[in-house]
């Protein structure tokens, strides 16, 4: 497991993703895999940044893991606990004709995770997104 951690401003999400990307090549991930999974990444860290934290400052720590099975996205966060409002995983996409600037987020989350999930307990925040691999998920 990789962690690393960031003070809750939009201009460390790039860092975050760029950290994501690397570990995921040393990991023999596909290119195809980390580009679904640095954007579900960079949309829950702007979530948290926008959400969790509003016109606080804040950490958020992540975890990246590989197994032989799966690569989990852990973010941790002490904001603002989560609304209870997230789209349950099997919720329908919304018709993208409705959805109001911004109403994209948890939806495009759930479509390029296999698992997407958000918990609080404590005050700590847990949000966790999983991509069960497959052979061809890795670089042979």
């Amino acid at each position: 497991m990789t962690q690393y951690s960031i003070v809750s401003d939009f201009s460390n999400v790039s860092i975050l993703a760029e950290q994501f990307t690397e570990f995921c090549q040393q990991n023999h991930i596909v290119t195809d895999v980390i580009s679904r999974l640095e954007l579900a990444l960079v949309e829950s860290v702007n979530n948290i940044i926008e959400h969790a934290y509003k016109d606080q400052s804040g950490m958020i720590d992540a975890s990246f893991l590989v197994t032989s099975k799966e690569l989990v996205i852990t973010l941790v966060d002490q904001g603002k606990p989560p609304s209870g409002t997230a789209l349950l995983d099997t919720s329908p996409l919304p018709d993208i004709n409705l959805l109001p600037e911004g109403g994209w987020g948890l939806g495009l989350i759930q479509t390029l995770t296999d698992h997407f999930e958000v918990s609080q307990n404590q005050g700590v925040n847990t949000t966790k997104l999983t991509k069960y691999l497959s052979e061809d998920d890795r670089v042979q």
